[in-house]
């Protein structure tokens, strides 16, 4: 048996807080193993789910000091290096969606640049193949951190929110992030947060502990102390049933925290400096197609959508986003799911976006890129 078990748990005590998403009831999820392969498996209905190698990059990876081994290891050409102009490639290595973890590239890394860290991905859900056997072992909470967060890097429009929610947040026991992305938010407050996202950034500061879909989520109902969604709801697919999703795992009278962009953005999108860059680089590396329709290309390219998105939006534009983006709309879904909205806080300024003179306004009460709104789940306090 592989010693490299999976690891869920909350300040060192064994608690069960995943179930299986396909049941209507809250049903618990065993870890169960299949030939060489950990799986979670659900007794009442069979679903499997697998517990992959995810890869991770460390503070050790190196390119300038090595010979690629990890490029050279991977058969499916899933590490590259990210073009910056035609014919120039960056120093920084990229891992592409070919990449099927199965951590060649992390064996083959003579400095320790990759890591494996088995997480479970929802998204992928196998049938049986042969008969599974359960296993009783205890279920721990991963603390593994991937690398340090430079905070004085951080876009400091993220870092008001941050500030903000890190003073509001404390210690509410069971905290989850909603859509972590890089983990940057579990870096920055420094405390026990369990993160949860669709899809894997290999750079993050420490590892995603569920692959899920924030639809989706296969966390037991009334579970969850405290919940984050940070800058998520306006990727959502579905916006509605990832709210009733965060209603249904948080406990009664448990705080939701949830910031979104607000039509403002762009405004202060249109002022960033790493905006053009990366629209320049997109004309640069596309110039047929910018040539073909400026105007729409550039109304689509530089929407904030466009590269974030978990479906395709390929013809969202700027004014598309400016118009679904409205406080009151925010408001209303977060009603509807179910929340009691105690306070709402705007951070940032036009020029928050940019790292180096993004903090010379300071922080705006009225022109806020960004919208933080405290939920209270309806219901008695637990």
């Amino acid at each position: 048996m592989k010693k490299s078990l999976p690891e869920f748990s909350i300040n060192g005590e064994h608690i069960r807080i995943l179930s299986c998403p396909n049941c209507v009831a809250d049903t618990d999820l065993n870890i169960h193993t299949s030939g060489e392969d950990y799986l979670l498996k659900c007794e009442e209905c069979d679903c499997l789910i697998p517990i992959c190698d995810v890869v991770y990059f460390t503070e050790s990876c190196n390119p300038g000091k090595c010979d690629l081994e990890c490029s050279k290891a991977c058969t499916e050409d899933a590490i590259y290096f990210k073009r910056v102009l035609p014919g120039v490639k960056s120093k920084r290595i990229h891992i592409n969606e070919s990449c099927n973890h199965c951590g060649k590239c992390a064996d083959a890394c003579p400095l320790k640049g990759l890591v494996k860290i088995k997480t479970p991905v929802l998204n992928s859900q196998v049938k049986p193949n042969e008969k599974t056997l359960k296993y009783l072992g205890p279920v721990n909470y991963r603390k593994t951190r991937l690398r340090p967060l430079d905070v004085k890097k951080t876009v400091p429009s993220t870092k008001l929110t941050f500030d903000y929610l890190a003073s509001k947040i404390g210690e509410n026991g069971f905290l989850v992030d909603d859509g972590c992305g890089s983990q940057n938010f579990k870096a920055y407050l420094k405390e026990d947060v369990f993160g949860v996202d669709v899809r894997v950034d290999h750079w993050a500061y420490h590892p995603i502990n569920i692959l899920a879909e924030g639809e989706n989520l296969p966390i037991k109902s009334e579970s969850v102390d405290s919940l984050t969604s940070n800058f998520v709801l306006e990727h959502a697919s579905n916006p509605k049933k990832y709210l009733s999703e965060v209603s249904r795992v948080l406990k009664p009278g448990s705080k939701a925290f949830i910031s979104v962009p607000t039509p403002a953005y762009h405004l202060a999108y249109m002022l960033c400096v790493e905006g053009w860059l990366k629209y320049i680089l997109h004309v640069a590396n596309n110039p047929l197609g910018f040539l073909r329709n400026p105007a729409k290309d550039f109304l689509v390219e530089r929407a904030h959508e466009k590269d974030w998105s978990v479906d395709d939006r390929a013809s969202v534009t700027i004014f598309d986003e400016v118009k679904k983006w409205g406080e009151r709309g925010w408001e209303e879904r977060i009603l509807e799911a179910g929340f009691n909205i105690i306070e709402k806080k705007k951070t940032g300024n036009i020029l928050s976006l940019n790292r180096r003179v993004g903090g010379l306004l300071g922080n705006s009460k009225t022109f806020g890129v960004h919208i933080t709104f405290t939920g209270v789940k309806n219901g008695e306090k637990w």
